[in-house]
């Protein structure tokens, strides 16, 4: 699961601080970066007329491990539906970082983001379908939207596709990236069909 560490849409930090990754075994696994020193609490202010200012404010905050800060400003930054925004918060609640951990908050949120065409957030709702938290596990989801998070150009996306498609059947996997096609042809209007669920573990 990645952070979104850009302020606009053309101008990207580097700064990357949490990440999944995959393992020896393909097993898609969570894992903390490195993370910079604790900060002094600082004051945020929500000014809409300087959204990407607020945005920069909440990434210092999340890597000076002032989680609670970072909460803060991509809460309400999330209020004006910042996709960049939403995924980070969707990450914050699946993490218990500044707040109380809430699988099914953090899959609201990643959500809210995938259908405004999110790739980062779509591949972090294809994790949390994959492994069934705050959600059912499905892995026809986990392999849609891993499918189209690497349509959008997301890495990720296409490495997670090939781990879910080994639990799945042909006949599961052409759904998939039927349903994958119809969602993306629909702007992601139809992206919430019902699913069989798959409970099979990883």
């Amino acid at each position: 699961m990645v952070i979104s560490n850009k302020h606009n849409r053309s101008n990207r930090s580097v700064v990357c601080a949490l990440g999944f990754k995959q393992n020896a075994k393909k097993k898609i696994i969570m894992r903390p970066n490195h993370i910079g020193p604790l900060s002094q609490s600082i004051l945020l202010s929500n000014d809409p007329a300087n959204p990407n200012k607020l945005f920069r404010t909440a990434l210092s905050a999340f890597n000076d491990r002032d989680f609670s800060g970072a909460f803060t400003a991509w809460s309400l930054l999330a209020e004006q539906n910042n996709p960049d925004a939403l995924n980070n918060l969707g990450l914050l609640h699946s993490r218990g970082l500044g707040v109380t951990p809430n699988y099914e908050q953090a899959v609201n949120c990643f959500k809210t983001a995938s259908f405004s065409g999110h790739a980062l957030a779509q591949n972090n709702l294809g994790i949390m379908n994959y492994y069934g938290f705050g959600t059912q596990r499905s892995y026809e989801l986990a392999h849609m939207w891993f499918n189209i998070s690497a349509s959008n150009g997301n890495e990720l996306g296409g490495s997670n596709i090939d781990i879910v498609a080994k639990k799945m059947s042909s006949a599961d996997i052409s759904k998939a990236q039927s349903m994958a096609r119809q969602c993306m042809a629909s702007n992601y209007q139809i992206s919430l069909m019902p699913l069989s669920t798959d409970r099979t573990k990883p």
